[in-house]
């Protein structure tokens, strides 16, 4: 899987023309700018850059140890109910036709499975963890993803034909969630406070990018197989 992923960007931004490369690299670069100044990008990576350059980060994470504010048996739980209501949002738009609604869904899978190729790739930053079992603290997947989901439940929610105070509910119900996943892997000593952060900005970063990337441009579209029980995930990118 990690390498289709792979293989997908490289032809998507090696195997194309140069004047193909201007088009991509506008969409890209918005799809990235929106993602980059989103405010749960770059917050959480402030905070997560002052603690690191104090001893703040042990102490807060010490703190949330010893208090255990949440139950740490419901750490998937957390994880579940916020992939469940990224999927629900985007099943209740009004799109124009089941082809978009299908790429709308197929482009959550994808942020959640980039998430998880983000986890991997972070695990290889050498930090270790606060039980000092591991080494690989920063790359959280309960942080990540959830993260991740609600970025992209925001942009749903934001579509949705409801009253506002509603769609603050929703966005605050995602946020709670992620929330929760991310801080009962601090409180079962996986991960630091800051880890989180770095975890909540990335996921954030994934979620907003894979949506906008493709849900803004109509004639990209996401297609799923199965073939000799092995699932397939196809994009066609527009150049």
């Amino acid at each position: 899987m990690k390498f289709i992923f792979l293989a997908s960007f490289a032809i998507l931004f090696l195997g194309c023309s140069s004047a193909s490369l201007t088009s991509t690299w506008n969409r890209t670069k918005q799809a990235s700018y929106n993602a980059a100044t989103d405010y749960v990008s770059w917050t959480p990576l402030l905070g997560a850059t002052a603690l690191y350059s104090t001893d703040y980060d042990t102490q807060l994470t010490n703190y949330i140890i010893d208090k255990q504010f949440l139950n740490n048996d419901l750490d998937d739980t957390f994880r579940s109910l916020n992939s469940y209501e990224t999927y629900l949002s985007g099943l209740f738009i009004q799109d124009a036709s089941y082809a978009t609604k299908g790429k709308r869904i197929l482009s959550e899978v994808f942020a959640f499975q980039s998430s998880v190729i983000a986890s991997d790739t972070l695990n290889h930053i050498d930090k270790r963890s606060p039980d000092n079992i591991h080494y690989y603290a920063i790359g959280s997947q309960h942080a990540l993803g959830p993260f991740a989901g609600s970025a992209m439940t925001r942009r749903n929610v934001a579509q949705l034909s409801i009253p506002q105070w509603s769609k603050y509910t929703l966005n605050s119900i995602s946020y709670a969630t992620a929330t929760a996943s991310a801080l009962t892997r601090v409180q079962e000593q996986g991960h630091s406070f800051a880890d989180q952060l770095i975890g909540a900005s990335v996921g954030n970063f994934i979620g907003i990018f894979m949506h906008d990337i493709f849900m803004l441009d109509e004639y990209t579209t996401l297609h799923a197989s199965v073939y000799n029980n092995t699932h397939y995930l196809q994009f066609n990118y527009r150049f």
